[in-house]
């Protein structure tokens, strides 16, 4: 998800169950991912930067003897929800894990007890949800309860909605079961990852909003955010991409409208099961004490099946024939999926990726998606919404730099009053309450894309690239790269980074890949 799909951090697309917790909350404007979604999750749940807990890259085995890059989530360090069942939590998980090394043919048809780093390993007292990353939502396989599969869907199931009714379920046996102890609750959504499926009645309620295209819907989006405050009133929009040709160049526009639209049902999706977690709460009498974070895990993405080298080979591939090959679901028809280029994304039978084109509207004003460590990679939204906490800070924006190795410490100190246990984050909570954070350097690294952030500076490179140099105060589009001016910083700030490298496991990208 963009950092500004939501409405409340200037989108369109109608979320109004969490802009409601942004403006009875907080938002954070320079939040940060670790621009991919594994290690963004690993570092969610550690306080750490993702290298030092074996994920310097995607859950799986691809890297598995290489240090730092094990793709399975590091065993020997205590994740959060084994921490909170020391102080007496129960905890939940429903969506996406996605954080432990197995290949799906690792995994049996049946009960998946043996495997280690489920989340039933990891501390959490119930599971449901999908073991991988992207999904069919209409038919996801490697779907579980606890460590149960499950075989037979609800009558016209969608991923998202189930995951969100299971929450609901969750919180309402807990008061029945566990009203004594409080609880945790991971609602770790997968929408609106790739493949672009969404109920057909929701799409319907996009295609002319999105036939503007993606020029003119950035611009909106970028004047939305200044009226809002989210960014400063001088800002201008991130160049696009060479290969973003003008909206008015575009042929097939239908096809581009579609892919839009089916991604902001997706969104819009989520913010309904959102909802429903609101009024349970509030149906309780525990909203106003409960603590709810919204994120994302890394910024919209520019990932096209048909732009990448040797797509065709996909076809035949395991990844393929596990995940999306021909199948009998448990409700509806057998169907083959399909990969088309030009396919209409939406169904449960059509495979699309949202492209680069509407990924840097989604990512909008900033440069670039998924994967890279400019701003459009790693600027996520987020929101902290919890009334008895917060007092007279609703609607606050805060515009201190801050990192999902944060929410952790900041979780472990709502509950316990501790903030220096040993984790590369911080405690949020005097950013919440008004005051400055300690100053600090922010790391990033990923498939040798590389950034640091000091104060107003950020330094960043793409895989091979020299080190750019932004002041990100003025230009957090990073339109205007001043490294030419100010080599010493640029020195000084890549010296920091080594030392970062160096002392948390980071390869250089092409060390890495020569293990394949």
């Amino acid at each position: 998800m963009g950092f500004s799909d939501l409405g409340s951090y200037g989108g369109e697309i109608h979320t109004p169950n969490i802009d409601q917790l942004a403006a009875q909350g907080v938002r954070f404007t320079a939040f940060y991912n670790t621009a991919r979604c594994s290690t963004t999750r690993a570092s969610l749940l550690t306080g750490r930067y993702p290298h030092n807990v074996q994920m310097g890259h995607l859950a799986g085995d691809k890297f598995k003897d290489i240090d730092g890059y094990r793709g399975q989530l590091d065993e020997s360090i205590s994740i959060l929800p084994e921490w909170l069942k020391d102080h007496n939590y129960k905890s939940y998980m429903v969506g996406k894990w996605h954080l432990a090394n197995w290949s799906p043919g690792d995994i049996p048809a049946g009960n998946i007890e043996h495997l280690e780093n489920t989340p039933l390993k990891r501390g959490f007292d119930h599971f449901y949800g999908t073991l991988f990353g992207g999904n069919n939502y209409f038919d996801p396989k490697f779907f579980y309860q606890n460590h149960e599969p499950i075989k037979t869907l609800e009558p016209n199931f969608y991923y998202t909605d189930a995951i969100s009714r299971e929450a609901v379920r969750n919180i309402d046996a807990h008061r029945e079961d566990h009203s004594n102890q409080p609880f945790f609750l991971y609602l770790a959504y997968t929408a609106p990852h790739w493949p672009l499926q969404a109920p057909a009645e929701t799409i319907e309620k996009y295609r002319e909003l999105y036939s503007i295209g993606w020029d003119e819907l950035r611009q909106k989006r970028l004047a939305r955010q200044k009226a809002q405050a989210i960014v400063p009133q001088n800002l201008a929009l991130a160049s696009l991409d060479d290969e973003t040709p003008l909206w008015t160049k575009v042929e097939n526009k239908a096809w581009f409208i579609e892919k839009m639209a089916v991604h902001a049902a997706m969104v819009e999706h989520l913010d309904r099961g959102v909802g429903q977690v609101i009024n349970v709460l509030r149906a309780q009498g525990e909203l106003d004490n409960t603590v709810i974070m919204v994120m994302s895990d890394n910024g919209a993405s520019a990932e096209n099946l048909f732009e990448m080298p040797g797509w065709k080979r996909f076809l035949g591939s395991p990844f393929f024939d596990t995940f999306i090959g021909k199948y009998q679901p448990a409700n509806g028809d057998a169907y083959s999926l399909d990969l088309g280029k030009d396919l209409m994304p939406g169904p449960i039978n059509h495979f699309q990726m949202l492209g680069r084109e509407w990924a840097q509207a989604s990512n909008a004003p900033f440069k670039k998606y998924k994967t890279w460590v400019h701003e459009g990679g790693i600027a996520s939204p987020l929101i902290v919404h919890w009334p008895r906490g917060l007092k007279k800070r609703a609607g606050t924006m805060i515009n201190e730099p801050a990192h999902v190795i944060d929410i952790m410490p900041t979780i472990i100190s709502i509950v316990s009053g501790q903030s220096d246990l040993i984790q590369d984050g911080v405690d949020l909570l005097p950013a919440i309450n008004g005051q400055a954070l300690p100053a600090r350097l922010l790391f990033f690294e990923h498939e040798g894309y590389r950034a640091v952030r000091s104060a107003s500076w950020k330094l960043v490179a793409k895989q091979d690239g020299p080190w750019e140099l932004y002041n990100i105060k003025v230009d957090r589009s990073e339109r205007n790269n001043v490294a030419a001016q100010f080599p010493e910083r640029v020195l000084s700030m890549e010296t920091e980074y080594e030392r970062y490298a160096r002392d948390n496991k980071v390869r250089d990208w092409s060390e890495i890949t020569s293990w394949l």
